[in-house]
C-alpha cells in the first residue's frame, strides 16, 4: 500500500462546533479527528482537496503520514463522511496504527480473463467489488486479481479461491460468491437459472427435456387461455350492462 503524507492544523476549542466547521469547509478545510493507540484524540483540520486528491490516486485504504504541529503519525481515513447531496467532504477519522500490528481494510476485487463458459452464452456476473483482509499496514494491497477465464457456465470463484499476497489474510466467510457464470436472463420469468438448476438441467436426457419444453408450453398456453376467458367475461359483462342501460 502506498504512503503519503499530508499536512494537518490543530483545532482550537474555540473553534469547535457547526458554526465553525462551516466556516472551515467554505475555506476549502474538513474537520478531522485523530484517534487510536491509547492516546487522546485530536481535533484538525485538513485540505479539502488534497484529500480528494489522495483517495483518488491513491484510495481509501491509503496510508497518511499525518503532521501537524512537531509529530507525524502514521494513519489511515478510516471513516469518510460526504454531503448527501453534493458529495462534498464533511468529516474525517483517522485512526492511529502501528508498522508492526495487522489492521484490516476493504480491498477491491478485480476480475481477470474470460471465461471460456462465455462461448457457451453464459453472462459472468461481478457480486463482491471488494473483500477485507488483515495484513500489517504495508502489506496491504491495493487490490486482489481474480483470475476468472477457467468459469464454466454454473461454475462460481469464492472467497477461498482468492490468491493473496503472503502474510496477508481473508476476512469473512469462505464460501462468500465473488463472481459467477450463469445463464442469460430468461426474459419470460425475468430471473437467472441458479446454478443447481442449470445442474439438474444438464443432468436430463434428450427425452426429458423435450417433455419439459412441452409442459412449459402447455402451461403457457393454459395461462393465455385464463386470460382470453377473463377478457371475454369482462366483455360479457360490459355487454350486459349496456343492455341493461337500453332497456332501462
Amino acid at each position: 500500500m502506498r504512503e503519503v503524507t499530508i499536512t494537518a492544523e490543530r483545532r482550537d476549542d474555540a473553534l469547535k462546533g457547526s458554526a465553525s466547521s462551516r466556516r472551515l469547509r467554505r475555506e476549502g478545510r474538513v474537520p478531522a479527528i485523530v484517534y487510536g493507540l491509547d492516546t487522546e484524540p485530536d481535533a484538525v483540520t485538513v485540505s479539502a482537496h488534497e484529500m480528494l486528491n489522495v483517495m483518488h490516486r491513491v484510495g481509501v485504504n491509503a496510508l497518511i503520514n499525518l503532521t501537524f504541529g512537531d509529530t507525524a503519525q502514521l494513519t489511515m481515513a478510516r471513516e469518510v463522511q460526504r454531503h448527501p447531496v453534493r458529495g462534498d467532504l464533511v468529516h474525517i477519522d483517522f485512526v492511529r496504527i502501528r508498522e508492526d500490528v495487522p489492521v484490516q481494510a476493504e480491498v477491491t476485487v478485480q476480475l481477470v480473463g474470460d471465461p471460456v463458459g462465455l462461448k457457451e452464452g453464459g453472462v459472468l456476473e461481478h457480486v463482491a467489488f471488494t473483500v477485507t483482509v488483515s495484513a500489517r499496514p504495508r502489506a496491504l494491497p491495493e487490490s486482489i486479481e481474480v483470475d476468472v477465464s477457467d468459469l464454466n457456465v454454473g461454475e462460481q470463484k469464492r472467497l477461498s479461491d482468492l490468491a493473496v499476497p503472503e502474510g496477508v489474510e481473508l476476512v469473512g466467510d469462505p464460501e462468500l460468491v465473488v463472481a459467477n457464470l450463469v445463464v442469460p436472463r430468461l426474459e419470460e420469468e425475468g430471473r437467472t437459472l441458479s446454478a443447481e438448476e442449470v445442474a439438474e438441467l444438464e443432468g436430463l436426457s434428450e427425452e426429458e427435456l423435450e417433455a419439459l419444453k412441452d409442459l412449459a408450453g402447455a402451461a403457457e398456453g393454459g395461462e393465455e387461455g385464463e386470460a382470453g376467458a377473463d377478457e371475454d367475461a369482462e366483455g360479457g359483462d360490459a355487454d350486459e350492462g349496456e343492455a341493461s342501460s337500453e332497456e332501462g
